[in-house]
């Protein structure tokens, strides 16, 4: 009897420990089931989070679109590259170059490509990889004025603005006022030529003056008078000088503004309105230069209107994004001219310290040894010339 109940004691033991382990089974398949998403999330080997990839406008580099993702020399070179070192990312947009790099320098983000420009000055604040595009300056002006109506009001302009025309005109007005209301008082009593009112015998005295020094000499207004004659001979000295210096001015401001008006090369700049970029090597590069006027903008797409404007001289910035501006929506209204000066790489940003940096640069190499960026230059830029 108590042989029975022990045994059966023990069987309902062993009934309560089963069921314990099958539960115990129960969760430990749980957890499994959850493991492999939890490890994702929390980046575990062999499935790292997404990065945080920086870019700005700038074309061909970078071609914002709406409701998608940007397009662009840059974008294509990241996507081929993440997808070589099987990298998930995600784009940000930022403005302009300073927000770019100020949140790359402070680590908000993980890289930045677009047509970002390797220095000294940034390599103490933040990583570059290796150079991925081998860029420069270049400058651009407005497009010469073809019609007639328009080449007659860039002669008017170029006139207006000349002060050493202004006052040669000044005093060539003030000659002729002056004698012809000297003639008037001369003549007006004894010669029948200048009308005795004052209206129409200054308006008289003008015509002759004006005759007088510019050495046409009509014939049909002479001085009758002792002191008409002798203000006409000390007027047919100094308004000759007069209208001489008048006509030099005239001359003078129509070759040095035509001389002014050819820019080819930066040392064309200097006395100029240039407009580039804030913190760019371009701004660097002008700072350099004596007595160049620089405006300086966030996005070289406002330096553009500014030129269209007429409101700046010249744009100077990186050598494809003023061309491909002057291919596409400035045909016609601008042109770049003079030779790629200031050559200058372009670089992926990391921030410092970045282990990623390593990374992109050995799969950014891979892509140059296997051919796989010369397509893709291609693509954008066409095929160098051999």
């Amino acid at each position: 009897m108590l042989e029975s109940v022990i045994l059966g004691g023990d069987m309902r033991g062993m009934a309560h420990i089963q069921g314990l382990l099958s539960f115990l089974s129960a969760i430990v398949m749980l957890l499994a089931t959850f493991a492999p998403a939890s490890a994702q999330e929390v980046g575990a080997p062999g499935v790292p989070p997404p990065l945080t990839v920086l870019t700005k406008p700038i074309a061909p580099f970078v071609i914002p679109q709406k409701n998608a993702a940007p397009t662009g020399f840059s974008i294509d070179l990241w996507q081929a590259l993440a997808k070589r070192m099987n990298r998930p990312f995600r784009w940000r947009m930022r403005p302009d170059l300073k927000t770019l790099l100020d949140d790359i320098a402070a680590g908000r983000s993980d890289a930045a490509i677009a047509a970002v420009t390797i220095t000294a000055e940034r390599e103490r604040r933040m990583d570059f990889s290796h150079p991925f595009f081998r860029s420069g300056l270049q400058i651009m002006v407005r497009e010469e004025p073809a019609g007639l109506l328009r080449q007659a009001r860039d002669v008017l302009a170029r006139l207006a603005s000349s002060g050493s025309l202004r006052l040669a005109l000044f005093f060539l007005l003030a000659i002729v006022i002056v004698a012809a209301h000297l003639i008037w008082l001369a003549e007006r009593r004894r010669n029948d030529e200048f009308h005795t009112g004052y209206l129409r015998g200054l308006w008289d005295g003008i015509y002759w003056t004006l005759v007088t020094i510019s050495t046409v000499g009509y014939g049909d207004k002479c001085p009758r008078t002792q002191p008409g004659r002798s203000i006409t001979l000390v007027l047919i000295v100094i308004g000759y000088m007069a209208y001489a210096w008048f006509t030099a001015s005239i001359a003078a401001a129509l070759t040095v503004n035509e001389l002014q008006a050819s820019i080819t090369g930066p040392g064309d700049l200097p006395g100029r309105k240039v407009a580039t970029v804030t913190r760019s090597t371009s701004e660097t590069f002008l700072r350099r230069l004596p007595g160049v006027r620089i405006v300086t903008v966030p996005r070289v797409e406002e330096a553009y209107a500014l030129l269209e404007r007429g409101e700046v001289d010249a744009v100077v910035y990186d050598f494809p994004a003023l061309r491909q501006h002057a291919m596409s929506t400035g045909r016609g209204r601008v042109n770049v001219v003079g030779p790629v000066f200031q050559r200058e790489p372009y670089g992926i940003v990391f921030p410092q310290g970045s282990p990623l940096r390593e990374e992109v640069n050995r799969a950014l190499l891979d892509m140059m040894e296997s051919g796989e960026y010369a397509r893709i230059h291609e693509k954008w830029f066409g095929r160098p010339p051999s």
